[in-house]
């Protein structure tokens, strides 16, 4: 994150939502999307939703990995629930397999749909007051 976080600025300044992905294969990088939240908090002069995507494709030389039950990465789903409340993520999804060409109806396209609908709604509710 710190070879782009002069950049971020820039990135972030019009922004009015997030996808934000971390990867069981690599744990410490959902040290990095909890860091890539905060900058987007910090760099948006606005709340913004943000989504985080769980990048668990398997690839010719990686298998998807288990990562929520006793003694993984998140006990359980409620704990995943907490975490994405507790960091200001408005939902999470799991993309398992390179289905995004299936469009709105692969997990990618689930995710996306979800940060549109929480733009949406803060765009109304942003409407209301101003009226």
């Amino acid at each position: 994150m710190e070879r782009f976080s002069a950049m971020t600025k820039v990135y972030f300044k019009h922004s009015q939502g997030a996808l934000v992905f971390w990867g069981p294969h690599n744990p410490a990088s959902l040290d990095g999307a909890v860091q890539w939240r905060k900058k987007i908090k910090e760099e948006v002069s606005l709340p913004i939703p943000c989504v985080l995507v769980t990048d668990n494709v398997a690839g010719s030389c990686v298998k998807s990995v288990n990562w929520i039950g006793p003694g993984k990465i998140f006990e359980s789903e409620v704990a995943l629930d907490e975490f994405c409340k507790d960091h200001g993520f408005v939902d999470h999804f799991e993309i398992k397999s390179r289905d995004w060409e299936s469009g709105e109806k692969s997990v990618f396209g689930q995710a996306v749909n979800c940060l549109l609908d929480e733009i949406l709604q803060s765009e109304q509710k942003e409407a209301k007051t101003c009226m």
